[in-house]
């Protein structure tokens, strides 16, 4: 891919998504491995404990004073936002935050550096979350400022930048930080970092003909799993929030789903087993909104050095060398080709398996990016959906 798009995304290193051959393939061996059931109930923990804390939040700051389980939402932004870092920075990077912020006094310890302090640390300009948050908040300025303009401009003369060179400097130590915590531990957890140095450390052991990770590619891919999963995840629970408000009969079907699944568990979300409660929950919900609002609207792709063959409605096309396509997203899922003259109508009945309908309207010919993008939309759906799971049966 062209280095005007890579070099963006390539501020901490090269990654699963701006790779090509064989160092796609050799990325990919690596990044893979951490994406399994392990991680994915931690995901389901860590889900289910902020959502009870936002909500929770939403109780205390919002509810009507006749009724304490009943409030009012003019905007949720800021707390999906918040919401969908922390459960990131945990999944993630092992690095646990509460909703609501209890601030301490931060320490020069590993475990000290990564607590919701007050101030930073002598010498960082952000806290571990201030500079996580900047970073989601202020991406265009930071990938402008860190990836795209020319090393060699002292940075003194781009004085309007410093917060994107201070948060990007930040972050950097951060994640070494935590790279370097995750190499000394005795037993390693299964969070992504922590999967990623196993992944190198089971190379070293193998000596295995695929070279191992190094620092870069480890900071380098930590970095795109935070931006691909955190702003897209909470882009998709606004939609699905609006969604649910503006239909009540999705509402119902929704709740009917959970009730089902859960109907002999534990009142509390918090005792869900992840292995026996998952299986039993759909995710139509989840899969209409990312349909009718994709978060990411266009896939950016590029022929490369060589042409390329491709064939449109029985028609041979061929592409010559730098070409640059993109997959607009919204178009082909508007399509009426592909899911009927309702393609325009929320619907999320279509995505069922158990309805008869679903079954005669299969979706046809529709394909997913296979380089990376597929792993972090995994985790951004089980966010998603356990969350909407959790509110639901806390709100009962």
């Amino acid at each position: 891919m062209d280095s005007h798009i890579t070099g963006a995304l390539e501020m901490y290193g090269p990654n699963i998504v701006t790779s090509e051959g064989s160092q796609w393939a050799h990325l990919r061996r690596h990044t893979a491995t951490p994406f399994n059931e392990r991680n994915s109930a931690l995901v389901w923990e860590e889900t289910i404990r902020q959502t009870k804390e936002m909500v929770q939040y939403w109780e205390d700051e919002y509810s009507r004073s006749s009724s304490a389980s009943e409030f009012i939402l003019t905007d949720t932004r800021e707390d999906i936002l918040k919401f969908t870092l922390n459960i990131i920075c945990s999944v993630g990077y092992g690095v646990k935050l509460p909703f609501r912020p209890g601030l301490e006094n931060s320490t020069e310890s590993a475990e000290g550096l990564f607590k919701d302090a007050i101030t930073p640390l002598p010498g960082y300009h952000f806290t571990f979350r201030s500079a996580m948050e900047y970073l989601n908040k202020h991406i265009t300025s930071m990938f402008i400022a860190n990836g795209l303009l020319p090393k060699g401009i002292p940075r003194s003369v781009l004085p309007f930048f410093k917060k994107d060179f201070d948060a990007f400097d930040d972050i950097g130590r951060y994640l070494r930080a935590l790279v370097s915590t995750a190499e000394t531990k005795e037993t390693l957890s299964q969070n992504l970092i922590d999967g990623l140095v196993r992944s190198k450390q089971k190379i070293d052991k193998d000596q295995g003909l695929d070279p191992e990770l190094t620092e870069d590619e480890i900071l380098g891919n930590l970095f795109v799993f935070t931006i691909a999963g955190h702003e897209t995840t909470a882009v998709s629970l606004r939609f699905a929030l609006v969604l649910l408000a503006l239909n009540q009969d999705a509402q119902e079907y929704l709740y009917e789903g959970i009730r089902e699944a859960t109907y002999d568990e534990p009142r509390n979300p918090v005792e869900w087993d992840y292995r026996r409660v998952y299986p039993k929950l759909v995710s139509p919900l989840c899969l209409e909104t990312l349909r009718m609002y994709p978060p990411v609207s266009g896939i950016p792709r590029w022929t490369g050095d060589s042409a390329v063959n491709i064939t449109y409605h029985n028609q041979p096309y061929l592409l010559p060398p730098h070409v640059y396509v993109n997959v607009n997203a919204s178009g082909l899922h508007y399509s009426e080709e592909y899911w009927g003259p309702d393609a325009a109508v929320f619907d999320p009945k279509r995505w069922d398996k158990r309805t008869r309908e679903a079954s005669s309207r299969r979706i046809r010919k529709v394909v997913c990016p296979d380089q990376g993008w597929n792993t972090t939309q995994s985790i951004s759906q089980y966010e998603a959906h356990i969350s909407l799971s959790a509110t639901a049966s806390d709100r009962v």
